[in-house]
């Protein structure tokens, strides 16, 4: 990604009682870096969220509900990642029987001050992919300028959080994969090569023009053209200019004239034959 994440603090209140549930480890531990919303990070979203779980007699959460709310992206996560991960010693009653239970907390979500110098201002290539295999099973990938793909936590990851891409890909009736590629290419510079899209069908595609300032922050984005290809996939589509809130994108350049680049989001389908 474009942007190095803050860990993530989780901070739990006292136990109110001898026997309320126990976490498994640190509530903290439970979430990576890695799950901060990639939506929430274009729009540099941070804050506190607090939640309440409810636990049950065998130790695993049943419900969410948040209590402090920081921003409707991590809201959703914080409860879906605690929901699906997090393991607790159950409550116990008088008589040392597990029984249902509840636990407070709250997540402090973080995007760090970037790192001296930030990112290279250079040719980029990103690629997300939320893949559906022949028995429904769902997975995320990310890869950068042509490394290898890593596979997420999450069903939608980078800039495919956020995006419907889960619900739409476990609506298909087919193995099918559905790309997103982000591509930035300085003036001058060289494209970052890649086929990753082969064999897919191009649904959307949206271009910007960047101007980067000195400081290494985006001085203006004009939104380029837009194509809406016939899909019956229902998708939220990210924009071009989702870079603009970012408050470094890129390595500041001191005393040189404004750089300008090239980006364009470009989302593919690929359905794949049964085995």
């Amino acid at each position: 990604m474009l942007f190095a994440l803050a860990a993530l603090a989780a901070v739990p209140p006292p136990a109110t009682a001898a026997h309320d549930p126990v976490s498994d480890r640190p509530l903290a531990a439970w979430l990576a870096d890695s799950d901060y919303p990639a939506g929430a990070i274009r729009r540099g979203a941070t804050g506190t969220v607090g939640f309440r779980l409810d636990i049950g007699a065998n130790g695993a959460p049943a419900r969410c509900t948040i209590t402090q709310s920081a921003d409707a992206e991590l809201d959703r996560t914080t409860c879906d990642v605690l929901v699906a991960r997090a393991h607790f010693q159950p409550a116990r009653d008088a008589r040392g029987r597990a029984v249902a239970g509840s636990v407070n907390g709250r997540v402090r979500w973080v995007l760090p001050e970037p790192e001296p110098g930030g990112a290279l201002f250079g040719a980029m290539r990103v690629v997300n992919v939320v893949s559906r295999d022949a028995r429904g099973n769902l997975s995320c990938t990310m890869s950068s300028n042509g490394a290898p793909p890593v596979d997420q936590a999450s069903e939608e990851c980078g800039f495919l959080a956020g995006t419907g891409a889960a619900q739409a890909m476990r609506a298909q009736t087919l193995p099918t994969d559905l790309l997103l590629i982000f591509t930035m290419l300085p003036e001058g510079a060289i494209a970052v090569p890649g086929n990753e899209e082969a064999g897919a069908e191009l649904i959307h595609e949206e271009t910007a023009h960047l101007v980067i300032g000195p400081d290494g922050a985006v001085a203006d984005c004009q939104p380029g053209a837009v194509h809406n290809f016939q899909t019956s996939l229902a998708l939220r589509f990210p924009q071009a200019c989702w870079m603009q809130s970012a408050a470094r994108f890129v390595t500041p350049a001191p005393g040189q004239e404004a750089r300008q680049a090239d980006t364009a989001i470009r989302i593919y389908v690929r359905r794949r034959p049964a085995p």
